[in-house]
């Protein structure tokens, strides 16, 4: 029970840590993609979500992991992860089946496999992935699984979709 309370505890410190707002010169760093007015850099280490989000948030400032707001964004990072199953910004650690993103943006889109989200044989899943099936939906799953992730970061509109670097 303690563990559990630590796991969510913890969680929460990370999703609520404030970003600071990244500046002009940080947006053309090697490796990073652009897609629209965000830009995202798909990192193939395995991490757990905590571990994942602090990442992103050290990587670059304001950034989380990759909020999803359409199929086409979606999409655009799966392309990026080469299709490998990755955590994605989304949990409900808060209160369980309410999900949110941990970058503060609205929960405008969803995409989840059937039968998910499902607290799978009654374990706490608060954490989600996205391409655990195969099939570009969402899977809930135990925040301490290690999975290779996607980090976005808002910034200046991207006129075309790009590799920068």
């Amino acid at each position: 029970m303690m563990r559990k309370i630590t796991e969510l505890m913890l969680i929460l410190a990370v999703v609520f840590t404030a970003g600071q707002a990244a500046d002009e010169e940080s947006w053309c760093t090697t490796g990073w993609s652009c897609f629209f007015s965000a830009y995202y850099k798909f990192v193939s280490t395995p991490l757990s979500w905590v571990e994942a989000e602090l990442h992103c948030q050290k990587l670059i400032p304001g950034g989380h992991l990759a909020s999803l707001h359409s199929l086409e964004e979606q999409q655009f990072v799966l392309k990026l992860s080469k299709n490998n199953v990755i955590w994605i910004g989304a949990s409900d650690s808060y209160k369980d089946r309410t999900f949110f993103w941990t970058d503060g943006s609205a929960w405008d889109y969803e995409n989840w496999h059937s039968g998910e989200p499902n607290n799978f044989h009654g374990t706490r899943e608060a954490c989600v992935n996205s391409y655990y099936f195969s099939d570009d939906t969402w899977n809930d799953f135990i925040c301490t699984a290690k999975f290779p992730f996607t980090c976005k970061v808002t910034g200046p509109s991207c006129l075309t979709n790009q590799i920068v670097g």
